[in-house]
């Protein structure tokens, strides 16, 4: 494979690297999981006149079903595909990529009776490419093949390849336990030859999280796969479907299949042509030592949700639904919302634009577009914004802070039953500026007024052009007196007349205090 570097993304971007399921590099890191899909590319793909044409040519129909792992070689079939993606170190590359998929027969699949097949594999060998290439039972020539189906989060997808004669392969619904036999068929390393691996069941309930996907149903074995082997059967003694090869660690010799029994539904939903659990895009989480994260966007389906909102390859997704997209360093957290919300769901997104700098929000499967709020300068890290708030980051998240306010503390404070994230207005100058102009459509939930003691006062002055939540504490942090939803006074200030004795005093938008009651303590 040739891949050409066309584009290199900014220097601040270099350090979010980690190895990604469909850029396999070779990995140091002993927790890493390393995708099946492109590797091979690296050892001879597209070496399509190498072929055996030893077996049968596919144009005849089946034999039979397949009992027995000695049969299942003609329903494995050898993907290559060729696409562009977006790569955090090197940029924009175009070229190869191989994996394996499996033939199946679904009832109802969108698909005619032995007109075309209904192809299995790994959402991260399909997505991302501009076409596909199957290779079926030995021919040299390849077939053309779409995509019908793709699931992100289960790393699955159906495709439907051209012509007739398949040859099927059942799954294995029975329960198992550890210890049972199984074969990994595929075509690692890009090698168009097949090959068959064989071990034992090692564990039937493995975590399924990597850094670019999060399966819920995952089974550890022995039997040995490389780059390659994604999408490819991992089969009973009897020739059975029992799991689907997906991922491999290589530095502990530990391999990964999704487990037949749950990706049947998966499939079966895929084949009518509808995704799931999928906004479009092959992603990649990453996890910074500071605590950074996000989904690193590789590539973008042409029409798909992210494609509409505006998402392009190389943009760094910070967060769904203001939660960090990959807080953990996988994509456990970014399929969690879609698997709660659902992926047809409008869903709030913030989006860094490495290229531009910029900092974008916009709402998917909402007929929105993203719109820019800031753009981090390249140089300082420093952020300005278009509409009158600053983007910075704690903790790893991303918010946007009134302009007046940066540089102020931030700390979260809990007021009763309620934790607050506020800026803290400790001198006479900041807490001139917060009754100023009490923020709203930022991501702070209020100020928080501090005195160096408990002062009198007869009355505060403030203007805000929405309603406003008061609370007024004593030294020992217990509320003396709160005003909730005070209407609007943009006009002129208006006043409040706190109890004496104020050392501490909250304000956030209105109904940001309503669960308040008498009495209640604030703990700084």
């Amino acid at each position: 494979m040739s891949f050409a570097t066309r584009q290199t993304l900014p220097a601040a971007l270099l350090a979010l690297i980690l190895l990604g399921a469909a850029c396999g590099t070779g990995s140091t890191e002993p927790d890493t999981f390393i995708g099946s899909a492109d590797e091979g590319d690296r050892s001879g793909v597209g070496a399509a006149d190498d072929r055996s044409t030893g077996a049968d040519d596919g144009s005849s129909a089946p034999a039979g079903p397949i009992t027995s792992v000695d049969g299942v070689e003609p329903a494995v079939a050898y993907i290559q595909a060729t696409g562009a993606l977006v790569d955090p170190v090197e940029g924009e590359l175009t070229g190869n990529w191989t994996g394996t998929g499996f033939f199946v027969a679904l009832d109802g699949a969108d698909t005619a009776p032995g007109a075309s097949g209904i192809l299995v594999t790994n959402n991260h060998v399909a997505t991302g490419a501009a076409f596909l290439e199957v290779y079926v039972n030995g021919e040299t020539e390849p077939r053309t093949a779409t995509i019908l189906g793709q699931d992100e989060c289960s790393d699955l997808a159906v495709l439907r390849v051209d012509g007739d004669g398949f040859h099927t392969i059942d799954f294995h619904t029975d329960p198992f336990d550890v210890g049972v036999r199984v074969y990994a068929a595929g075509f690692p390393l890009g090698d168009p030859e097949y090959t068959l691996t064989t071990g034992i069941i090692a564990k039937r309930d493995a975590d399924g999280a990597t850094n670019w996907t999060s399966v819920e149903e995952v089974v550890q074995h022995d039997a040995r796969i490389n780059p390659g082997n994604s999408g490819g059967p991992l089969v009973t003694e009897g020739g059975r479907v029992i799991g689907i090869n997906y991922a491999v660690n290589a530095q502990t010799d530990q391999n990964f299949a999704i487990t037949a029994v749950d990706a049947i539904p998966i499939i079966e939903h895929l084949a009518t042509g509808q995704d799931r659990e999928s906004l479009g895009i092959n992603g990649q989480a990453i996890l910074l030592d500071d605590g950074t994260n996000g989904v690193f966007v590789q590539s973008v389906e042409t029409g798909g949700p992210a494609d509409r909102l505006g998402i392009e390859p190389g943009d760094f997704i910070t967060s769904i639904e203001d939660v960090p997209a990959a807080p953990d360093g996988t994509m456990a957290g970014y399929c969690k919302i879609l698997r709660s919300k659902g992926d047809d769901q409008p869903l709030k997104i913030e989006v860094f634009r490495p290229g531009t700098g910029q900092v974008l929000r916009g709402t998917v499967n909402a007929d929105d577009e993203l719109e820019s709020v800031g753009t981090v300068a390249a140089s300082s890290g420093d952020v300005t914004s278009t509409d009158g708030s600053t983007v910075v980051e704690v903790s790893g998240v991303t918010l946007r802070i009134p302009a007046t306010m940066i540089g102020w503390e931030l700390r979260t404070v809990v007021v009763g039953d309620r934790e607050l994230l506020v800026s803290v207005a400790d001198t006479d100058e900041k807490r001139s500026t917060g009754l100023g102009r009490i923020p709203s459509a930022f991501d702070l939930d209020g100020v928080l007024f501090t005195y160096p003691s408990a002062r009198d006062t007869n009355f505060w002055t403030f203007q805000a052009e929405f309603p406003i939540d008061f609370a007024f504490f004593d030294d020992a942090g217990r509320m003396v007196t709160a005003y909730r939803s005070a209407p609007p006074c943009a006009a002129e200030p208006c006043r409040f007349y706190p109890a004496t004795g104020t050392r501490y005093a909250i304000s956030t938008p209105g109904g940001g205090l309503d669960s308040l009651t008498d009495g209640a303590f604030l703990q700084l």
